[in-house]
C-alpha cells in the first residue's frame, strides 16, 4: 500500500490478528465501537471477511457504523464484505474436520433465526499436543436488513457486488455481499 502512496491504518481489538495482518501501515488495538480517530479523516473504511456482526446486540452494531460514518471525511466510502444471509443459512454445513499438517480442525455449526446468527464451536488439535477451542457467534444481516443499518448511520448505499472484484450480486446465490456506502458531502450529494 505505501509503494501506491495510500497509508493503512488497521484496527482490531485482538493485538494477535493485528500482528499477523502484515498491514503495511498502521496497527492500532482499539474496539470499533469507539474509534480512536478525529472525526473526517478517513477517505475509505474498509470491513472485510464478515468482520462486521460480532457483537452480541443490534446496539453495538449500530455503534460501529456511527463511528465508521464520524471518521468518514464527507464523500468517504465504506467496504463492507458480509455473508449473505440467505445463502449462508441454505448451505450451513452442520459439521466439519479438516486435517493437514499435523493438525485437525473440527468445526459444528448451526444458524439460530431467532438470533439471526451463525454460532460456531471450533476446536483445533495439534498432534502431540492438547486440543484448543474458541466459540464463534456472528450476526446475519439480509440485503434489506444492512441497508437500513448504513441508512440509520447517515450512509448512502451505492453498490453491493458479490465479491470485492465487482461481481454482480444476486440475493439468491451470491456467497457475499460487499455493499459501498458513501458519507454525503456537505452539500449532501454523494461523491
Amino acid at each position: 500500500m505505501r509503494a501506491s502512496g495510500l497509508q493503512a491504518v488497521g484496527l482490531d481489538l485482538s493485538f494477535t490478528l493485528l500482528q499477523a495482518g502484515g498491514l503495511g501501515g498502521s496497527a492500532v488495538r482499539a474496539d470499533a465501537r469507539a474509534i480512536p480517530f478525529a472525526d473526517g479523516l478517513f477517505d475509505v473504511v474498509t470491513n472485510l471477511f464478515s468482520s462486521f456482526g460480532y457483537f452480541p446486540d443490534d446496539d453495538a452494531h449500530h455503534r460501529v457504523l456511527a463511528e465508521v460514518f464520524r471518521v468518514l471525511k464527507p464523500g468517504g466510502r465504506l467496504v463492507i464484505d458480509h455473508m449473505n444471509a440467505e445463502v449462508t443459512v441454505r448451505n450451513l454445513q452442520p459439521e466439519s474436520t479438516e486435517q493437514r499438517d499435523g493438525l485437525t480442525l473440527r468445526q459444528k455449526r448451526r444458524y439460530d433465526p431467532a438470533l439471526k446468527r451463525v454460532i460456531k464451536d471450533v476446536e483445533y488439535i495439534p498432534e502431540g499436543m492438547p486440543p484448543r477451542g474458541w466459540h464463534e457467534s456472528v450476526r446475519l444481516f439480509t440485503p434489506a436488513e444492512l441497508d437500513r443499518f448504513l441508512t440509520s448511520a447517515g450512509l448512502r448505499v451505492s453498490a453491493r457486488h458479490s465479491e470485492l472484484d465487482g461481481t454482480p450480486f444476486h440475493e439468491s446465490t451470491s456467497r457475499r455481499q460487499v455493499v459501498l456506502a458513501e458519507k454525503p458531502t456537505l452539500g449532501g450529494e454523494s461523491a
